[in-house]
């Protein structure tokens, strides 16, 4: 479905220059797309997006398998594939999705030199991942006459029904547009392939000599492209309908001669507005135009300083262009470069960075190459650009109101298009209740306010009087033009590649929590209850221990906790111990962000004496808690700091069985006892909405698991009767396993993003220093200091605990 959306260029796939990163646009959404090539297979691993579908959850294009061979292939945020080939194709290209990627459209052939012929992919389900899944294979569409020399799919309407492209079997002399449309089950590739259900019409006409349809509109009543003019070589814009048949649409006025050339583009949903470039053929001067029946092709002019303009994304109702063009270099102002505009009806041709600026964005050294699409309210705008020092893929986006324009917008556009429209009755509530609904919801409160207060407040108050202008503009205007108002998020532009990198601070966060409980589990309870210090280490007792931990390898991080506990012994072999503790985590994240959690945690420990408690001792300690998370997510929004924040709540269950040989031998004046524990913990943290900033996300459910093994050797040696050293190092092996996490970007030009399951395997080692100091037969302070290189364990960490027997 080529409308508010324009493909990256083909040229861009022909050269391998587009990334796996590369971004398509349709109705508003614009797509992330992540995952890895089959590099390990193809030699040549490049890919590239040439379309997207409209509810922008399947991004379509090729990836490149040798020098001059390409794959179709489809990028999703669950995952990436290769759509199945046609027969024994060695050779396709995917072009474009309908609106829920239902139909993908393309071409295929048995090599990278053999003639082509249009093909169509069906959706049949997804996988568990969400990727779609096209098992049914390829459709070969059906062909102009028999000759089957070469067929082309470019487009796709939004209901999947019809798709627009070229043949060259009508005479197999020069290429016709054509236009297929499946009257049976568009799910079904049998009846894509059928020419009992699939029709193909030659739409060629008006003189042209050759003729090629690149895109329809949201309904496939209207069809744009470009066509040869019987007099001279070149091509020029055309749009066809029904009724009318193909119209040549002309060049610019000022383009004279028979090397003037147009293309049209892209096409509003309606059908109505068509936009593209023409070029008087000499020299290298395009310019943009917008052509309507009313106006015909009118030229867009050029950005200050400029000289060509072209046109390749048109909003939904037409009023909003974006293209590329020339002006001058900041740098070098007498050389002109390359760089994107927006034009705007009423406004002009602007400098995306202009725009930008002009609505409050810090822009910075940030720059703007081209701009390849825009969303069908025209207030979000992407394309290539040096980004943050990088050249990239940008989103910039300027809000349509944010908090006050959907209070207002709602408000204003209620009650002007209702009160307006009910009180002037039937013919003047269509014109006011349209005129002002649409005009003050829609400036107030968004684009989408202003359509539709307009367009429903005009056209129900004109139709059925006064009282249902009132009504349907006022509730209508009010609610779409607030609701709308409220969800265009924030204003600025980002990078793809550097807000990604924010995107992925998630798994900070949630590993400062298992962390956390990892203090509990190897800082409080680093040693068993019955390894308790106590001269008297018998019958009843209390426990109170403090912790505090840095982490300084991952961004850096505190945490601390405080505990309490009581244990008793049921017999020599045996005893229990529960307590409670409460702990908080603050963990720094990238671009000024950080995380802060608060919360609380019950803990269980029994531990089993078979042969003495100098001797072997098996425990098993059980760990619940929860705690309530706040995270200031941060980033950069053009040249300035900016940051989103969001609140949820994390829960956090572990266990860790441990077996210790107390004094298994000396050596050097030392007690030596080796030591083995295995453990696992899984937590889990809630879904959250940020607010605040120009790019709020909202995340899906996070968990993340973790599996240790430790293997270690404590070292005690009597200093005094009352007071032991401690010394003690273990080795640990860790895997560390994530769910996959799924998000949104809110606001205008959402898009969707996925982080993939992950496992992790980590080895590190840890050192301890421990004294203990007895107060007497019933009571001992000890004060203990680790130290870990690497892994989960922090940098460093301190533990203060008293116990006390009675």
């Amino acid at each position: 479905m080529k409308m508010h959306y324009t493909k990256i260029g083909a040229a861009l796939l022909a050269a391998g220059l587009a990334s796996l990163s590369s971004v398509a646009w349709a109705d508003g959404q614009v797509e992330g797309i992540n995952g890895t090539l089959p590099s390990a297979s193809f030699p040549f691993p490049m890919a590239g997006v040439q379309g997207l579908s409209g509810d922008g959850s399947v991004a379509v294009g090729a990836v490149r398998t040798a020098a001059t061979s390409y794959l179709a292939f489809i990028f999703t945020p669950g995952g990436n594939s290769l759509l199945p080939a046609f027969g024994s194709d060695q050779f396709s290209l995917a072009y474009a999705a309908s609106a829920n990627a239902a139909v993908v459209a393309g071409e295929g052939s048995a090599s990278s030199g053999s003639s082509r012929h249009a093909l169509v992919w069906v959706k049949t389900g997804a996988d568990q991942a969400g990727t779609p899944l096209y098992a049914n294979g390829a459709a070969r569409l059906p062909d102009l006459g028999s000759s089957n020399l070469a067929s082309f799919a470019y487009g796709v309407s939004a209901d999947g029904r019809t798709v627009v492209g070229a043949d060259l079997g009508a005479n197999g002399l020069a290429m016709h547009a054509v236009k297929w449309t499946n009257s049976g089950d568009t799910a079904s590739a049998t009846d894509w392939a059928a020419t009992t259900t699939t029709s193909v019409v030659d739409i060629h006409g008006a003189g042209f000599t050759s003729s090629k349809a690149k895109a329809v509109d949201a309904s496939g009543a209207t069809v744009v492209g470009e066509a040869a003019p019987a007099s001279g070589s070149t091509m020029h814009a055309f749009r066809w309908t029904a009724a009318g048949g193909m119209v040549d649409l002309g060049v610019l006025a000022n383009h004279t001669g028979t090397l003037a050339t147009s293309t049209a583009n892209a096409i509003s949903s309606d059908g109505s507005v068509v936009v593209g470039y023409s070029t008087p053929g000499t020299g290298t001067s395009y310019e943009a135009f917008r052509w309507t029946a009313a106006g015909g092709m009118q030229g867009l002019g050029f950005m200050s300083g400029g000289n060509s303009s072209q046109a390749y994304g048109v909003n939904g109702d037409g009023t909003v262009v974006v293209g590329n063009g020339s002006r001058p270099i900041p740098a070098v102002p007498t050389a002109l470069g390359g760089y994107a505009f927006r034009w705007q009806q009423g406004v002009g041709m602007q400098y995306i960075g202009d725009w930008l600026a002009a609505n409050g964005v810090a822009v910075g050294s940030n720059s703007f190459s081209t701009a390849l699409a825009v969303d069908g309210s025209g207030s979000v705008v992407t394309g290539m650009g040096q980004i943050d020092g990088s050249t990239q893929i940008y989103l910039a986006r300027v809000a349509g109101g944010g908090t006050t324009g959907g209070t207002t917008g709602g408000t204003t556009g209620g009650t002007t298009g209702g009160t307006t429209g009910g009180t002037t009755g039937g013919t003047t509530g269509g014109t006011t209740g349209g005129t002002t609904g649409g005009t003050t919801g829609g400036t107030t409160g968004g684009t989408t306010g202003g359509t539709t207060g307009g367009t429903t407040g005009g056209t129900t108050g004109g139709t059925t009087g006064g009282t249902t202008g009132g009504t349907t503009g006022g509730t209508t205007g009010g609610t779409t033009g607030g609701t709308t108002g409220v969800t265009t998020g924030g204003t600025g532009v980002i990078g793809l590649s550097t807000f990604e990198a924010t995107l992925a601070g998630w798994y900070q966060t949630l590993n400062a929590i298992v962390q956390r409980y990892g203090l509990s589990l190897w800082g409080s309870h680093h040693r068993t209850l019955m390894d308790s210090g106590l001269a008297m280490n018998e019958g009843t007792g209390i426990w109170v221990t403090g912790d505090y931990a840095e982490h300084s390898r991952d961004e850096d991080g505190r945490q601390s906790l405080g505990e309490v506990g009581v244990f008793h012994d049921f017999g020599p072999a045996w005893r229990l111990g529960v307590g409670a503790g409460a702990n908080q985590v603050r963990q720094n994240l990238a671009f000024n962000g950080e995380t802060r959690a608060h919360g609380g945690y019950l803990v269980a420990e029994a531990d089993y004496a078979p042969f003495g408690r100098g001797d072997w001792v098996f425990s098993a300690t059980a760990l619940y808690g929860d705690m309530d998370v706040t995270v200031r997510r941060g980033y950069l929004n053009g040249a300035a700091l900016d940051a989103s924040g969001g609140q949820s709540s994390a829960r956090t269950a572990a266990l860790r069985l441990r077996a210790d040989r107390h004094n298994a031998w000396q050596a050097a004046g030392f007690d030596w006892s080796p030591f083995l524990s295995l453990s696992y913990s899984r937590t889990r943290l809630d879904g959250y909405t940020e607010t605040g900033g120009g790019f709020p996300v909202a995340y899906g459910d996070q968990v993340i698991s973790n599996q240790e093994m430790r293997a270690g050797l404590v070292l005690k040696k009597g200093l005094d009767v009352d007071t032991d050293l401690r010394l003690g190092g273990e080795v640990v092996a860790a895997r560390t396993e994530t769910d996959s996490v799924n998000g949104v970007l809110l606001g205008n030009g959402g898009f969707p993003f996925s982080f993939a399951s992950t496992r992790d395997n980590r080895s590190w080692g840890r050192l301890l220093l421990e004294l203990d100091r007895r107060v007497g037969r019933a009571s001992v302070l000890s004060f203990a200091l680790h130290g870990a290189n690497r892994g989960n364990d922090p940098d460093w960490s301190t533990s203060v605990s008293w116990k006390m027997a009675f």
